[in-house]
């Protein structure tokens, strides 16, 4: 199988799972989540360092 991330794909074999649906679901699942953390951190990083924080 092969998945598409962005301009990334990633290839996959689920067929070696006793339950391919249920891995391809699990691993979609860790990349929402990883896309999730990368957002969270950047509007941190933007909070930090752009106008959200002033220090008298």
């Amino acid at each position: 199988m092969i998945i598409s991330v962005g301009n990334r794909e990633i290839t996959i074999k689920v067929q070696e799972q006793p339950r391919p649906e249920i891995a391809e679901r699990v691993y979609r699942q860790l990349l929402k989540e990883r896309e999730v953390e990368r957002d969270r951190d950047a509007a941190y990083a933007r909070l930090l360092f752009g106008q959200g924080i002033h220090i008298n």
